[in-house]
């Protein structure tokens, strides 16, 4: 064939009648798992390119009945063990010429891989192990391109591993069983050979086994049954005979494994001792120390030379009577207890008491110990010197007890919930006036804000015309020393006033400086209304129980003092209300009286007037020169869906506050809360319009509520709290009677 020219007709087309023609791909299965083939891919109709070879192929197991699975699924985990050796020669050694390797061979079915193992062995002076490591492994030439598969490993054959050959001479069963399943025939197991060197190695072995002992040490016993058992005593040392000397607190441990003893001594703060962490190491103890003895001269065994050279040759023996042994006697754990004494090379130290489980051990479990410790001298006081008014004292305090101050621990809990949330801003605040006898300060009023949320207090003073004096802030804000109370005697800090402490009718002193409490702003009472628990001034039951100690006895004169109330049908003044109730009970304080003029009467303590409001929010509007009122009302009615006229609160809020309305927060959440609404709460927004529209409905220059509330709204942060009215106009004192003394 070689021969014929290359011209048509000489040739013969391989292809000639093939039937596959298709086009090969990159991707294809291989055991069952796909894969990608790459550049081994084969060529038209998968004949075999030149300089190609052909992919490896692996085991072939028989089908069964059923579906059929991948190799990987279907033989998971599961090995053939065979038992295998090779032979290693042995150069330039009399004992042997060649060593016999004794291995394990693990074929994984699941992917043809193969594992060679060597049993270690003692002393055997080889890197024994992992001989082979678990992979696919190239057959010998001329087969070298093909992997070993199932069909190569049986017992009897020999394998070629990296040169290494290998004989199969034995399997386990299950291995056995696998390969007679699948129809192939399993020798029987064979013999591995013998091995010069291993029998050297045994017989060697065998001659060096030791003589039995002339006695017998069991310690292994009490270590098993003692171990980590130890017996603390806690102990002192008196040394004061000697010059210096002192008594010195030890911790005694006895350790039962092995009867040994350790000393601990425990030192006291300040002690002016190097810190030392064992005063005697563990060793045995005996009772009757004697000087220390020298190497070699205290031994468990005597040797005795019979005959011969000293070293090789001689002839010796063990000394079975211990002739010239010193007896010595040490301390064993019969000898220790609570109030036994202990010498320790000298030392005598007393066992004054013990932990539970050495209670336990000895059954003294409520023996009472022995007092060595004297009661401590309790340390003299440390005065601290006076806070000179800069910074805060705690901080002065934490500079005096320490070298390095610790920072102050904030209670932000308490400030998470009384700080400002949204309108509620947890600050009462009161109207002042100064406790003095210059008439020239008895007309000044001040705002005394407590804000609940880090218990400061701040004092501003309104401005007023034509009074000489200029306002702002009188006292910024900051906590402020109560003098009535005596310092803290743990901590050595002053006391300072708390939101409990202030109430209408106390006199407060800030400084040096007193102001008496006039009036309050409805928030206050609301709020100490709502926590009557933290405020007895303004619970209503504490009041009317001190009003009823105080008046069972005088009735009548109650009675007759407030009248029977059947002209003004049970109704009273709360000027008149308030004068009497004073005049009767004479340690009633203001704030007690506000708060039972609010309870027993119809009508709520009223805020602002919608025309104040309007007109505080119309002198806003006027100073920025803002007249877009017609949009606004666009905007509220294109949001009115509903087109009833009215929206809820928050999207009028929304809505303002989106449109640049030149309100302040304070003076158009006011104006929202006064404006009329429906039965849904919902508020009329064309009224709202109106009360704001300074030029279609302008309010009365002259007006005396606008006058009053410009300057409250304006700065809302500091209002004056003089227009305030915290009483209500009327009082219901027969109701009053009625629940004091009863019908």
């Amino acid at each position: 064939m070689a021969a014929l020219p290359f011209l048509p007709g000489n040739q013969f087309n391989p292809k000639v009648g093939s039937e596959r023609f298709h086009k090969s791909h990159c991707f294809d299965y291989n055991n069952k798992v796909s894969g990608y083939v790459g550049f081994n891919k084969s060529g038209i109709g998968g004949d075999i390119l030149p300089g190609h070879q052909p992919p490896a192929a692996y085991s072939q197991y028989p089908t069964g009945k059923g579906s059929s699975m991948p190799s990987w699924v279907a033989f998971d985990r599961q090995v053939l063990c065979f038992d295998a050796y090779c032979q290693q020669p042995v150069h330039e050694k009399r004992e042997e010429r060649s060593r016999v390797r004794r291995v394990m061979v693990y074929f994984f079915l699941e992917d043809d891989t193969i594992r060679v193992v060597e049993p270690k062995q003692n002393n055997s002076g080889l890197s024994q192990g992992d001989m082979i490591r678990r992979h696919r492994i190239h057959r010998p030439a001329p087969q070298d391109g093909t992997y070993f598969t199932m069909d190569d490993m049986n017992v009897g054959r020999v394998i070629v591993l990296y040169s290494k050959h290998f004989k199969l001479v034995g399997c386990d069963d299950f291995t056995r069983n696998f390969l007679t399943k699948i129809g192939k025939t399993v020798q029987q197991n064979e013999e591995l050979p013998t091995d010069d060197y291993s029998k050297h190695r045994g017989a060697m072995l065998d001659s060096q086994q030791p003589l039995r002992p002339y006695e017998h040490y069991d310690t292994l016993k009490q270590f098993l049954d003692h171990d980590r058992e130890v017996l603390r005593f806690y102990c002192v040392w008196d040394d004061t005979n000697n010059m210096f000397g002192e008594v010195r607190e030890m911790v005694f441990h006895y350790h039962l494994a092995d009867d040994t003893v350790e000393l601990l001594e425990v030192y006291k703060p300040n002690c002016q001792r190097d810190t030392i962490p064992v005063f005697l190491h563990r060793t045995k103890l005996p009772k009757e120390p004697a000087t220390v003895p020298h190497p070699g001269q205290q031994v468990s065994r005597t040797i005795l030379n019979v005959f011969g050279p000293m070293g090789h040759g001689g002839r010796h023996i063990l000394d079975n009577l211990k002739t010239g042994a010193e007896p010595v006697e040490y301390y064993h754990h019969s000898d220790l207890g609570i109030g036994r004494a202990v010498n320790i090379y000298g030392r005598r130290l007393l066992l004054c008491d013990a932990d539970g489980f050495t209670r336990n051990f000895y059954g003294v479990e409520h023996e009472e110990p022995i007092q060595y410790r004297m009661d401590p001298v309790p340390a003299p006081p440390r005065p601290l010197p006076p806070h000179n008014d800069v910074g805060l004292q705690e901080d002065s305090v934490e500079n005096c007890k320490n070298l390095v101050p610790k920072k102050l621990k904030k209670d932000f809990l308490k400030f998470y919930e009384k700080d400002r949330q949204g309108l509620t801003s947890h600050v009462l605040r009161f109207l002042a006036q100064l406790e003095t006898k210059l008439p020239i300060d008895k007309d000044r009023r001040f705002v005394v804000s407590v804000f609940l949320s880090d218990d400061t207090v701040a004092v501003y003073e309104p401005p007023q015309r034509n009074s000489g004096i200029i306002g702002g802030n009188y006292l910024s804000r900051g906590r402020i020393v109560n003098p009535d109370l005596e310092p803290d005697p743990i901590t050595h800090h002053d006391q300072f006033f708390t939101p409990e402490d202030f109430a209408v009718g106390r006199v407060m002193e800030f400084n040096k400086h007193k102001f008496l409490l006039l009036d309050a702003d409805d928030y206050v009472f609301d709020y100490m209304e709502e926590n009557s628990h933290e405020f007895p001034q303004s619970s209503i039951s504490s009041i009317m129980a001190t009003l009823r100690a105080e008046g069972m006895e005088r009735e009548e004169e109650f009675r007759s003092a407030f009248g029977d109330g059947l002209s003004s049908g049970g109704k009273m003044e709360s000027a008149e209300f308030r004068a009497i109730l004073t005049g009767l009970v004479s340690r009633l304080i203001g704030h007690e009286i506000i708060t039972i003029a609010r309870f027993y009467s119809d009508q709520k303590v009223s805020g602002l007037k919608v025309d104040a409001v309007a007109a505080t929010a119309q002198e806003q509007l006027k100073k920025v020169n803002f007249e877009n009122f017609a949009r606004l009302l666009e905007i509220f009615r294109y949001e009115d869906e509903a087109r009833c006229g009215h929206l809820p609160r928050d999207d009028l809020h929304r809505l303002c506050r989106s449109f640049k309305v030149p309100l302040s927060r304070e003076v158009l959440a006011s104006l929202l809360d006064q404006c009329p609404r429906n039965d849904e709460n919902d508020i009329d927004y064309q009224a709202l319009v109106s009360a704001i529209n300074w030029r279609q409905s302008p309010m009365p220059a002259g007006s005396n509520e606008a006058a009053t509330t410009q300057h409250v709204l304006a700065s809302f942060a500091y209002p004056d709290l003089g227009a305030a009215q915290s009483m209500p106009s009327s009082v219901d004192h027969e109701r009053f009677l009625v629940d004091l003394f009863g019908s």
